[in-house]
């Protein structure tokens, strides 16, 4: 490797920029859609300790509801198909864990005293993830909700 003066290579620090990119993109761009995709009339009823609460949009959109449970909970209501989310996991699955890479990247948490070390954990599953199988997921889920969304 070219180790430039600064103790790193070009070439790795613009995969992490490009990575980080993308995932970051992805999320952003799954935000966007499920906030488009419910309509301005519709109702969320959303059930957290056995309390159920009725959601205007405006709230939906709010910190309120996470984008996991629109992802799930939500989906299934707007679609009215109960089932939906436990029939795509897989897919769920895929962009909970890149949901969940983003946050991690966002937020990143010091884990060494050392300067190397310190974000050695969130650099490592940003190299690690997948991005062919999490950008088809992404379109696949999309595409199950909005027919022919992406193609």
């Amino acid at each position: 490797l070219n180790i430039g003066i600064d103790n790193t290579n070009p070439n790795f620090n613009d995969l992490v920029k490009f990575k980080m990119m993308s995932v970051i993109s992805l999320v952003t761009s799954l935000e966007a859609f499920l906030n488009q995709i419910i309509p301005n009339t519709f109702i969320y009823e959303q059930t957290r300790n056995g309390k159920t609460e009725k959601l205007n949009k405006k709230k939906i959109e709010s910190p309120q509801v996470t984008f996991k449970e629109k992802l799930t909970d939500l989906i299934n209501q707007l679609l009215e198909q109960p089932t939906f989310s436990n029939n795509n996991k897989k897919t769920i699955g895929l962009i909970i864990e890149l949901y969940d890479l983003r946050r991690e990247i966002i937020h990143l948490k010091t884990n060494s005293e050392n300067e190397m070390g310190m974000y050695f954990k969130s650099i490592g599953k940003l190299l690690d993830i997948e991005l062919e199988k999490v950008i088809e997921a992404t379109i696949k889920y999309m595409n199950l909700i909005k027919s022919k969304f992406v193609e």
